[in-house]
């Protein structure tokens, strides 16, 4: 009987860290695929994306928290009679 190697296990993907790493210490990127025919790269984040990461992500939260901020300092002003924030220092 023949023994089966690491190489040779079907259904299995192959590792592709394998910690193999370039000069510079970054992992390989994969290869190119050909895909029907075409030869087309990995997905990436590309500017775009990350722009779009920002307008859907981070600026609501950003709107978020000075929607908040703009409450607490009306409430503590008008409600408590207290100062509240930097504008404290004006």
């Amino acid at each position: 009987m023949q023994e089966v190697t690491k190489t040779e296990t079907k259904g299995q993907r192959p590792n592709m860290s394998g910690g193999e790493s370039s000069a510079k210490g970054k992992a390989k990127r994969l290869k190119l695929e050909t895909i029907m025919g075409w030869r087309i790269a990995p997905p990436r984040l590309v500017f775009w994306g990350y722009i779009t990461g920002l307008k859907y992500i981070a600026l609501p939260i950003l709107a978020a928290l000075i929607l908040l901020d703009v409450a607490f300092y009306f409430f503590f002003d008008l409600v408590l009679d207290k100062c509240y924030g930097i504008l404290c220092l004006l």
